[in-house]
């Protein structure tokens, strides 16, 4: 009985442990979740930006859903899905960054002042969403021509996918050293 006691105690740690190990992760979701602006928070400009890359985000969803029954696709899709998804999410960010630099640089430009740092800074963004965009699309042309190849592997594609995640991966890094680039020309 005394051993059995004992294995219920160890069974309900583990399980204490487990529930809170799923709390954690589920708040940090719920915290980056809560850091990606809304669309109708962004200036019409900042919305403007993303189009491409949102509707980069959706068609190559869609690719995947209507190729679901497809190898290729299923192979393609899990390893390339959370990728798209967080260069979107680390995208939307940089949107809200990238209005506080156009607004900076409509207020320099009306003092009169050199504006540009932050218009270099806004061309840098916008190239990023551009070859964001490019790479997502890139994948969904792929997922949809190794679906239309009637489920075969993919001899030509198979080696192009690590370039098109290693491509998308850079672009999702670079976000993040325009970012840090701007807060630190905002902090000075």
């Amino acid at each position: 009985m005394a051993f059995g006691g004992i294995s219920l105690v160890v069974l309900a740690g583990i399980l204490a442990l487990g529930t809170a190990f799923v709390i954690l992760m589920l708040s940090k979701s719920m915290k980056g979740a809560a850091n990606t602006p809304h669309p109708s928070e962004l200036s019409s400009e900042g919305r403007a930006a993303i189009r491409p890359l949102r509707q980069a985000v959706e068609a190559y969803e869609a690719a995947l859903k209507a190729n679901s029954h497809s190898e290729a696709s299923k192979i393609l899709g899990n390893q390339t899905r959370e990728t798209v998804r967080q260069t979107l999410r680390e995208a939307s960010k940089m949107v809200a960054e990238r209005d506080i630099l156009s607004n900076m640089v409509k207020r320099l430009e009306g003092n009169g002042q050199d504006a540009t740092v932050p218009k270099q800074a806004l061309a840098k963004i916008d190239r990023h969403f551009g070859e964001a965009a490019d790479a997502i699309d890139a994948l969904t042309i792929k997922i949809t021509a190794a679906a239309l190849e009637a489920d075969s592997p993919m001899p030509e594609t198979e080696s192009e996918l690590p370039d098109l995640v290693a491509r998308l991966q850079n672009v999702s890094k670079s976000f993040d050293e325009v970012n840090q680039t701007i807060e630190a020309a905002n902090h000075p």
